[in-house]
């Protein structure tokens, strides 16, 4: 009797941490698992004369990438930017790799102006492009298409636009 109950409490603690073991590795793996949102911005009609380009890195660790002189048109910027996956989507989206800034709720990524863009003959600013108002809702309905957004290029003094748009007319799916 003793050793049949020995037997059924092995197999059992066996059974818990083979279990435990299954749970951590799915877990860990949501944790590291991501998925791609492509991006497209248009900036409406930036001053001309003047570099723009998408920030690559933070801090004083950065570099712009695609780096465009405005001509007094528009202009386009593309990119691709990696989303931890949350499976029961109870979270908001939490935008990764080396575009995204910011804490979790508010997240973005920058477009550089100027000097900034590697300008030398004009002073630098950037503009805060908001990413966490994308939802989770609009992922799923963009079914691996690309977001897109339209931005005012230039100020009320005619100047670059600066910091984050107001109004920021949000993001929509790229027909």
């Amino acid at each position: 009797m003793l050793c049949v109950a020995r037997t059924f409490l092995f197999r059992r603690t066996e059974a818990i941490e083979r279990f435990a073991v299954q749970r951590y590795i799915f877990w860990l793996a949501l944790l590291y698992l991501s998925m791609d949102i492509k991006l497209h911005v248009l900036l409406k009609a930036p001053p001309a004369g003047i570099d723009y380009a998408i920030q690559k890195g933070s801090g004083s660790n950065y570099e712009p990438v695609q780096i465009k002189r405005s001509n007094g048109g528009d202009l386009e910027f593309q990119l691709t930017i990696p989303i931890k996956t949350d499976a029961s989507k109870s979270n908001p989206p939490r935008f990764m790799g080396p575009f995204a800034q910011g804490k979790p709720s508010e997240q973005f990524f920058y477009i550089d102006i100027g000097m900034y863009a590697g300008q030398t003959d004009f002073h630098g600013g950037r503009i805060k492009v908001p990413l966490h108002t994308i939802t989770w809702d609009l992922i799923a309905r963009a079914n691996d298409g690309a977001l897109t957004t339209i931005i005012e290029g230039t100020g009320k003094n005619g100047d670059p636009a600066y910091a984050t748009p107001k109004p920021f007319y949000g993001w929509d799916i790229m027909q």
